[in-house]
């Protein structure tokens, strides 16, 4: 929740696959970030996709954390901040879910977290357990504002009693 931060503690920038030259991008630049863009790791082969990761770094750094959470593409992210010695590297995933191809691989990339990450989080004790297996790590719920969601607001009843349901009757929409 970058835009929840105190602007003049941190200074963010972000590496992206797909914001790049739309809305987010530029929201995220207006906030006093810069967005990188670089292929993906199958659009570009692992060697051209270091070599991207690491000249940001070193052209845009220095850095004092590489945080990556692209699940089994963190130790590859590690590798890069490793390789410029970046000080804090931090390997944090996501989920759980590795397609079959990413699977096989599966024991390279706990690997390369193993040996590039000097930090490790997970959104979950399952994940951290799929990428760390027994090496410590501690668990990052994602930062969701539950409270927004907890009670509803006056509008809510009004279109409810609009549509003749009651204000405490669960209503669930679909677009499809």
């Amino acid at each position: 929740h970058y835009m929840a931060l105190e602007r003049g503690k941190f200074q963010f920038d972000f590496v992206s696959h797909r914001f790049c030259d739309n809305a987010v991008q530029q929201i995220v630049e207006d906030l006093g970030a810069r967005v990188f863009c670089v292929p993906t790791l199958g659009q570009a082969g692992l060697r051209a996709y270091v070599r991207s990761l690491r000249r940001i770094i070193r052209q845009s750094g220095p850095y004092i954390v590489v945080h990556a959470h692209t699940n089994y593409q963190a130790g590859i992210v590690g590798l890069a901040a490793f390789m410029e010695r970046g000080p804090k590297r931090i390997c944090h995933i996501r989920g759980t879910y590795i397609d079959r191809r990413n699977a096989r691989l599966l024991p390279l990339y706990r690997a390369l977290i193993q040996i590039t990450c000097n930090s490790r989080g997970a959104c979950s004790i399952q994940a951290g357990r799929i990428y760390f297996g027994r090496s410590p790590f501690r668990v990052i719920h994602n930062g969701v504002d539950l409270c927004a969601f907890t009670r509803m607001s006056a509008s809510a009843y009004e279109v409810k009693a609009s549509l003749g349901v009651d204000g405490y009757d669960m209503v669930l929409g679909h677009v499809g």
